[in-house]
């Protein structure tokens, strides 16, 4: 690549205008830096390799040598228009989390508890296909450290920056009960905590509970135990279950794909999303048992060793839904695991009652009901499209 004549010509004066003394190559670079790619010019350690002899004279400078060395520069990429403006945090930026908070007003959900004001830069969201919790209603917060962004080049797996807090907020029969917490506090694949807390029933606080509470606040709602939180959130490299590309693709109230892609933060925009392959039936379907059984039932996840590989799981690169894990690993495959006398293939195409799947989603209580923890009602909309789904199968 030739070097244009622009610096070219200012090289040249700046050497002429040397005259009684040596060439300040910082000099250069001072007037000059932009046109050769330097971006502080009394720093040359990051500038291209520029390569002078100590005491160069005019005639050095213009030979054709030099013309030739110059011609190696790389002068960068054309101007594309000014940068973006350094992120600045916002003012009221909560500070970090070094323990698990006593009370629900210190993990920075709210600037106002009593009058449920959100705290800076806490948003609402909700996921496409969600998890069946006995019929309550869940409201879900999200908080991301700022001028950081959630790396999605795994698609199927976001990892989140250090800080991300997620909240979510059950209410039975009307009446408000708890709230939970996941929080990455550091760098680690482990380094997450887990907290909840009971609401006071003046509403002005929520308190940790560590052993949890059967039927709160004279509901039949369960709070969890903090080491039952992991039975569900542990078992994939990232807790976030409702926080993904799959469950993020709808234009639903609360952020989404299309927003954090706008807004710049997710490292690898994607604002169309990523639906589900497959017909309405099949899409529903499938994406019930992603979000309330691929948490544990997935091919990398610890929980069970199956025979064979068994995952519910709907990944973004799948094309059809025969490329889902649920048409892999279950569709016409012999159950290896807790064999009920009811069903013998995981899912029985035609015959959802012969559908191991199917049939143990609707027992509750013992060990064969599905999910084993979490829910005492079966869901009978859930059931439905597992139904449809399984009778419509070729």
């Amino acid at each position: 690549m030739k070097i244009s004549m622009l610096l070219f010509l200012a090289l040249l004066g700046a050497c002429t205008r040397s005259n009684d003394r040596d060439l300040d190559l910082a000099d250069v670079a001072v007037d000059f830096g932009v046109e050769i790619g330097v971006e502080d010019a009394s720093d040359l350690s990051s500038a291209p390799d520029l390569t002078m002899d100590a005491d160069p004279d005019v005639g050095d400078l213009v030979d054709e040598d030099l013309g030739s060395d110059l011609g190696a520069i790389d002068l960068g990429a054309p101007d594309d228009g000014p940068d973006l403006a350094p992120c600045v945090p916002p003012v009221n930026t909560p500070p970090p989390l070094t323990e698990v908070p006593l009370l629900l007003s210190e993990t920075g959900l709210y600037a106002d508890v009593i009058a449920e004001t959100l705290a800076d830069g806490v948003r609402p969201f909700q996921p496409r296909y969600v998890l069946w919790s006995d019929g309550a209603t869940k409201d879900r917060h999200i908080w991301l450290p700022p001028c950081e962004q959630i790396d999605n080049s795994d698609q199927d797996q976001w990892s989140f920056p250090i800080g991300t807090r997620v909240w979510k907020t059950f209410t039975r029969d009307g009446i408000r009960i708890e709230t939970r917490l996941i929080m990455r506090w550091g760098p680690g694949p482990k380094d997450y905590f887990f907290s909840v807390y009971l609401w006071r029933d003046d509403g002005t606080d929520a308190d940790y509970v560590q052993y949890g509470v059967s039927n709160a606040k004279g509901t039949a709602h369960d709070v969890p135990a903090i080491d039952n939180c992991e039975a569900c959130h542990g078992h994939l490299p990232e807790p976030y279950l409702g926080v993904s590309a799959i469950m993020l693709t709808h234009q639903l109230p609360g952020v989404n794909i299309t927003d954090l892609s706008n807004e710049g933060l997710l490292t690898v925009p994607a604002p169309a999303g990523f639906e589900i392959p497959g017909n309405a039936t099949i899409r529903e379907a499938l994406g019930y048992v992603h979000a309330n059984c691929s948490n544990c039932h997935n091919e990398t996840a610890d929980t069970v060793v199956f025979d064979t590989p068994f995952s519910l799981r709907t990944s973004v690169g799948d094309a059809t839904p025969q490329d889902t894990g649920a048409y892999r690993t279950a569709v016409a495959q012999p159950v290896t695991k807790f064999v009920h006398p009811d069903c013998l293939l995981r899912i029985d195409p035609r015959s959802p009652t012969s559908s191991c799947v199917y049939v143990r989603m609707g027992i509750r209580g013992g060990t064969s009901q599905m999910p084993v923890i979490g829910t005492k009602i079966v869901d009978p909309v859930g059931l439905a499209a597992v139904r449809d789904w399984i009778n419509a199968l070729p």
